[in-house]
Formats: C-alpha cells, structure tokens, sequence
C-alpha cells in the first residue's frame, strides 16, 4: 500500500478508483478471486476480465484478458460467458512452457 499512498490518482473515467484506498480493495478482490475485471474503470463503454498465466511454481508470467464493449452485455454476463474460456487459455499457455 505505501507504493499507492505515493502516487497521484488520475481519473481516467467516472469509476476509476481514486484513492489509495479504492486501489488497494480492487487489488485485494483480484488476488482473492484469482482475476481481474476492469468495468469501465479505464474507458467509458469498455469491459475487460484477466487472468493470470502462472508458472509451474505458481509464479505470474504474464496475463491473458479479453475485452467487450459494455452495450453488448453487463459485466455479469460477461464474465459468466468468457471467465472459463480465459483460464483454460491460462492454463493451456503455462503448460505450453512458452514463457520458461
């Protein structure tokens, strides 16, 4: 957190986070569910899931996302139709070893 207290917050959009504190909830949710979701926090209109590819040791070796806009489905729908297909994806590049 002390990294977050050191920055300025820029609003990019209407619901990005803009305090220390807001950052460091959205960055707890993630690593507690596993994956990232972005609704509109970056850019009006636009909503994105992510999901780690980790090493076999568990390491983060890059991510994976996928983008919708947002009139094509909400958040929820999105990610109940595309979260799997993106940690099979995941799964299939770290077994692929093309990041080792």
């Amino acid at each position: 957190m002390h990294y977050l207290q050191n920055v300025t917050f820029e609003a990019w959009a209407p619901k990005t986070a803009g305090t220390p504190q807001a950052a460091y909830e959205e960055i707890r949710l993630c690593r507690e569910r596993g994956w990232a979701a972005c609704n509109e926090e970056v850019e009006v209109g636009v909503r994105s899931i992510a999901v780690p590819i980790a090493s076999t040791s568990r390491h983060s070796m890059g991510a994976i996302s996928l983008s919708v806009r947002a009139e094509r489905m909400s958040m929820e729908s999105f990610v109940a139709t595309h979260l799997e297909a993106l940690q099979e994806a995941s799964d299939k590049l770290a077994a692929s070893k093309v990041f080792e």
